[in-house]
């Protein structure tokens, strides 16, 4: 069946109207690139933009930093799924209450991930290794102040996956404040205990996110 053009506008730009989300986010990335395109008129070259935009892909060595996106690919997989689970444990209550537990440890991920994306910790090194410390210090913190605040609810849960994920994480963070002499061995004690743990993070996280939008569903039936 065929609209008339006006009337499939319409029905655009009702399903728009409906989701003001849309006309936010997409208006914030326009101006985004509006102010890109202003910096590099004004003090900058087109180079920029290309640097920025440019692919992560080695043609010679395709396989570079395979293993590492494929541990913030599971990172981002769980940060999204948590997110989701939070959003819509929120829409099937009647009263709208949020599951914090699920959306601090959504948190935790996300600023995890946008750490691992952007390397901030990696930005500090050049800055002083003792910052670095404070980063990772900063990481335990947080995650002893969000075990403390849900202990008996992480109780209820398949916690020894999750405390053996935090416990390659912290593995591996005292691999790379060691500085290890080599290329691959520190490579793999690295990398290696992260990928494992977003590994293991993902399970943690499909089987609680599973659970919780379960528990809400049926709250509401």
């Amino acid at each position: 069946m065929q609209y008339p053009f006006g009337t499939l506008i319409q029905a655009c730009k009702k399903q728009v109207q409906s989701y003001p989300t849309i006309l936010w986010l997409n208006g914030a990335a326009v101006g985004f690139f509006v102010l890109l395109t202003v910096y590099v008129k004004l003090w900058s070259d087109g180079k920029v933009i290309e640097r920025l935009f440019s692919p992560p892909f080695n043609q010679e060595f395709p396989y570079f930093g395979m293993l590492i996106t494929a541990s913030n690919l599971l990172l981002c997989l769980s940060a999204s799924i948590c997110t989701f689970s939070v959003v819509l444990i929120k829409d099937s209550r009647s009263r709208g209450k949020i599951n914090w537990f699920l959306a601090g440890f959504a948190l935790i991920l996300s600023v995890i991930l946008l750490d691992r994306m952007f390397r901030f910790t990696v930005i500090l090194v050049s800055l002083g290794s003792l910052l670095k410390l404070a980063m990772f210090l900063l990481y335990g913190v947080a995650a002893v102040g969000y075990a403390s605040v849900f202990r008996h609810k992480l109780l209820s849960t398949p916690y020894a996956v999750l405390l053996g994920a935090v416990a390659l994480l912290v593995f591996g963070a005292i691999v790379d404040l060691t500085q290890l002499d080599g290329h691959g061995l520190p490579a793999m004690l690295e990398e290696g205990s992260t990928l494992l743990a977003m590994i293991n993070i993902a399970i943690y996280v499909w089987i609680v996110c599973r659970k919780e939008v379960l528990k809400g569903l049926w709250q509401k039936s």
